[in-house]
């Protein structure tokens, strides 16, 4: 690594460290990461506010394989960890109702998450709402979610047999404009009054939005995928037309 670049990474490095007291990054936290990683987002509902967020977002989860089953433990450690972290910060901001930690179970499967100790409450919640992180170890694979309706989804289908065959792609990224299409739609009061703000006119502004819609649903899937084959490498770049 070249020099100037070897003070940020050291850095880097020292902050990762401190979510793993006592633990190498090479030796011990490398090592425990599984051959996949997927990283998805899908649609969440707020019906455990008493209100939903002034933009709402969807779900993100990571989910990746554990190489030994008990290094399950050691990410949701780190999971504990972040989740402090960021309750403190919002306390100190003001801007969050405090949480503390709390265990739910699905299907016989423990979920670390938060509670607030009042729910939130407004027609418009400030943009963090839309994350209430929550973690799981499920079937050999340590999940982390920003929505916990979206992670009991994922615990119900992870605990399905699995089929052990792959397809050949050792990177898979995935599209489906019509989603993000919905989330346009729930956002369209949010965006087109942006768009106002920007001094556009009131028609100009729906018209943009409206236009954003109907593009994002022309198209049904967009992907991009590499996989390793026999003489080489092969990446591949497809799209559907929306029927």
């Amino acid at each position: 690594m070249e020099e100037r670049l070897q003070a940020g990474f050291d850095k880097f490095e020292g902050d990762i460290g401190n979510l793993f007291p006592g633990r190498d990054i090479g030796e011990d936290i490398m090592p425990a990461f599984g051959s996949t990683v997927t990283f998805l987002a899908a649609k969440q509902s707020f019906k455990h506010f008493k209100g939903e967020p002034g933009i709402k977002l969807p779900g993100f989860a990571l989910l990746f394989d554990l190489n030994r089953p008990a290094d399950g433990n050691l990410f949701q450690l780190v999971f504990q960890t972040i989740v402090t972290i960021t309750n403190f910060a919002g306390a100190e901001q003001g801007g969050r109702e405090p949480s503390v930690m709390t265990a739910v179970v699905h299907e016989g499967v423990a979920i670390n998450t938060i509670q607030y100790l009042r729910p939130p409450q407004a027609e418009r919640l400030d943009l963090a709402y839309n994350f209430m992180p929550c973690a799981a170890t499920v079937n050999g694979r340590f999940v982390f979610c920003t929505s916990l309706e979206l992670l009991k989804s994922l615990v119900t289908e992870l605990k399905k047999p699995q089929d052990l065959k792959r397809v050949n792609r050792n990177f898979n990224f995935e599209l489906h404009p019509p989603a993000l299409a919905g989330l346009v739609a729930i956002n369209r009061r949010t965006l087109v009054a942006k768009n106002i703000q920007t001094g556009k006119p009131a028609e100009q502004a729906r018209a943009e939005i409206q236009l954003a819609e109907r593009l994002l649903k022309a198209i049904e899937i967009l992907r991009f995928s590499t996989s390793v084959k026999d003489k080489g490498f092969q990446i591949q770049l497809e799209g559907k037309w929306a029927e």
